[in-house]
């Protein structure tokens, strides 16, 4: 695959770039090695020229990396959230207990 390079790209833009795909890709429920294919690859490239030489390479860095990220955003936000509603809150989520109590619809 050809790599083009760009003026403006540097490693802060390609991570805001992978950071939005890999959102994407978790949201949609597709498996992180989807950013490994070519394909995405050149599709990338060819909006942002010069993102290849910033790519993760593996799996297990585009978790580390990013994932883990997104993770404890979502986690803040929940507990935010939570922080938020006033009273007891009591929250079940797929048949899971949340403060000592359990509701299955």
């Amino acid at each position: 695959m050809e790599q083009t390079y760009g003026k403006s790209m540097n490693q802060k833009t390609a991570d805001i770039v992978i950071m939005n795909e890999v959102r994407a890709i978790v949201a949609r429920g597709e498996p992180l090695s989807r950013l490994l294919d070519p394909w995405v690859q050149a599709s990338l490239n060819q909006r942002y020229p010069a993102i290849l030489k910033f790519m993760p390479t593996n799996n297990e860095t585009i978790y580390d990396k990013y994932v883990v990220k997104i993770d404890k955003e979502t986690t803040a936000e929940l507990k935010s959230f939570m922080a938020k509603l006033p009273g007891h809150v009591n929250v079940a989520m797929d048949g899971v207990t949340v403060l000592s109590k359990q509701k299955m619809w």
